[in-house]
């Protein structure tokens, strides 16, 4: 067992840094008395100086307020925020890994059990395009939930596309998608990354009515681009500025295509098209940039 830190003044919680606030907020709904609390708040900020260390703790520390280390894991990074993202240090985005999700069922809920993802990684950025439903009501990664960054819709078609990312390092996560209302098929593409520095987009936009989509997005050196959507009739998808990672058909007539990008340098912005085939007549399409 390492050797826990009590801060001296319970008003350290009350007075400190957010961070805290949202680290002893966390773990109170786990049920961790407010000694234990104080104790793993004191240890987390002995440590934050030396992110390989933090992350070492976190067994001991999920052993000593007896909660499962998955939810210690999310404690320390979901709840630090910034501060945690940042201890990945300078270096650049990498893709750790992707996989492609889907289902042709009617449902509002998509639940996607052990995701097959591999590698070690800090973040995923989730983009999510249905058939059927205007709005994404959500999604969560092991029941914790992600943020927003960008959505649009097409009322016409009745088409929505969306990107989300979590701070989350958990191995075959269970994700979650609810859309606004029930939907006729779901695609869903998971992107798994490490070395991003915030999950506060750079850029992000949006189209649903030109063809080819135009989703150009400012970039910072170092960073990454994802993009992605569904257009109904189409028979496949061209892309520039993003390697296309994912084009599927479902129910013979909904493309859902996507792919990412490493930006090596800044750019203002980078151009992001998507070229649909076919008869193509509706379309939704998003794109968002991160460092």
């Amino acid at each position: 067992m390492i050797d826990l830190y009590l801060p001296p003044k319970p008003a350290i919680l009350r007075v400190g840094e957010p961070w805290q606030h949202r680290v002893h907020e966390f773990l109170a709904r786990h049920g961790v008395p407010f000694s234990k609390r104080l104790a793993v708040v004191g240890e987390i900020k002995r440590l934050s100086h030396t992110p390989r260390l933090l992350r070492e703790a976190q067994k001991d520390l999920a052993r000593f307020i007896e909660v499962p280390v998955q939810a210690i894991g999310f404690g320390l990074g979901g709840n630090l925020g910034g501060f945690w993202a940042g201890s990945s240090g300078g270096g650049a985005v990498a893709l750790v890994d992707n996989i492609a999700l889907g289902s042709d069922s009617d449902l509002t809920t998509y639940p996607f059990n052990n995701v097959a993802l591999t590698g070690s990684w800090t973040h995923l950025i989730i983009e999510v395009a249905a058939r059927g439903p205007t709005s994404v009501s959500g999604i969560t990664v092991e029941g914790f939930p992600a943020t927003p960054i960008v959505s649009a819709s097409d009322g016409t078609a009745v088409s929505v596309a969306a990107i989300y990312i979590i701070q989350s390092s958990t191995s075959t996560p269970d994700i979650e998608v609810t859309f606004g209302a029930g939907a006729v098929n779901c695609q869903t593409h998971v992107y798994a990354v490490s070395g991003l520095q915030s999950t506060t987009e750079v850029h992000k936009n949006s189209t649903g009515t030109a063809n080819p989509s135009v989703l150009d997005v400012n970039t910072s050196a170092g960073g990454i681009v994802i993009a992605g959507g569904v257009c109904l009739n189409a028979s496949s998808c061209a892309w520039t500025g993003v390697t296309e990672t994912h084009d599927t058909i479902r129910e013979s007539s909904f493309d859902y295509s996507g792919g990412y990008a490493l930006t090596a340098t800044a750019e203002t912005p980078r151009t992001v098209r998507a070229t649909w085939s076919g008869t193509a007549n509706y379309r939704i399409t998003v794109a968002a940039s991160f460092r």
